[in-house]
């Protein structure tokens, strides 16, 4: 008997509280959420949904409050049309606003403030409720891509990571961006959103360590990587792990959280 497939793990930080929101992908189009209370490592589950989300058109709210995230479900007949974007209150998924999308150009958005957002939706969103709780500074940013170069380079400098002098690309389809780690090394992350600029492969971002003596090390299991309050975590084979890099490779690792094993499960949010 073949083991399962571990677990595809995307993380959301916010910037200006010690929380985070991990997006757990798998088996297939089901979802789930998590609150990552980043000060004592502990992980409560948010909500579960038969859905994909698409997790480089998602963030999450400065204060870690609100969620924003763009899902495929594939039902076309359905209320939203097959794919929607939401905001909710984190780590929930149940949308206190939604936009029914109807397919996969654009979709998702972006957090400006604590309550101040925008969408990034070429064409064809529609409102399906709106609260009051937050509000749409720009509905619709237009792009020809499908939206995650724009949604998540724009989130990754809002968290502190820096353009390098490879990144602006849309004739490659790819970005380089980079943040300092406390002891002189960078964690640099490179994402593509073609076919073409990620060599065929369906990863879309490639995480690497850069040390003052020119060592590069390649992290090619890591699917997301950043840093926290001075230290560096990452995701891999379906868990959080956090260690110490060196130019001969990451010691004293240890995993935070192991998300191999779950399964869907009906949750309701509390609100």
């Amino acid at each position: 008997m073949t083991e399962p497939s571990p677990p595809r793990l995307h993380v959301l930080l916010a910037r200006d509280a010690p929380v985070g929101v991990v997006i757990r992908r798998g088996p297939s189009k089901v979802t789930a959420t998590f609150l990552w209370y980043r000060a004592n490592d502990t992980f409560t589950l948010g909500q579960w949904v038969k859905a994909r989300i698409y997790e480089h058109r998602s963030d999450l709210s400065p204060d870690g409050k609100h969620l924003i995230y763009f899902a495929l479900t594939g039902k076309w007949q359905s209320e939203v049309k097959g794919t929607y974007t939401a905001i909710s209150r984190a780590p929930y998924l149940k949308a206190i606003t939604l936009y029914a999308k109807g397919d996969t150009w654009g979709g998702g958005g972006g957090w400006l403030g604590n309550h101040e957002y925008y969408v990034n939706h070429l064409k064809g969103h529609r409102v399906v409720h709106h609260s009051s709780e937050v509000r749409a500074q720009s509905e619709i940013v237009g792009t020809t891509h499908a939206a995650d170069p724009i949604t998540y380079a724009a989130r990754l400098m809002r968290l502190g990571w820096q353009p390098t002098k490879e990144s602006v690309s849309s004739k490659t389809g790819e970005g380089v961006y980079s943040k300092a780690g406390p002891t002189g090394w960078l964690l640099t992350k490179r994402f593509a959103w073609n076919e073409e600029a990620r060599g065929g492969a369906n990863d879309l971002e490639e995480n690497s360590l850069v040390f003052e003596n020119g060592t590069t090390l390649v992290q090619p299991d890591w699917e997301w990587a950043d840093m926290d309050r001075g230290r560096l975590v990452w995701a891999t084979e379906g868990r959080i792990e956090t260690g110490v890099p060196t130019e001969k490779g990451m010691v004293d690792v240890r995993v935070l959280h192991d998300f191999n094993g779950m399964s869907f499960k009906a949750v309701k949010a509390p609100y």
